[in-house]
């Protein structure tokens, strides 16, 4: 199972943005976060079916 860089780096960078999103206290948070999850098992899947 080969992961492209630009996914391997995008899917490390996360837990930070989601941590620095959690020290704003940002009500919109929880929904980024699904959506965030979301974009990055579409982006797995797609590099797993190529």
């Amino acid at each position: 199972m080969r992961v492209p860089k630009e996914l391997e780096l995008r899917i490390s960078t996360l837990p930070s943005v989601f941590s620095s999103m959690e020290n704003q206290n940002n009500p919109r948070r929880i929904q980024f976060k699904k959506r965030q999850r979301r974009l990055a098992f579409i982006l797995t899947l797609n590099s797993l079916s190529t």
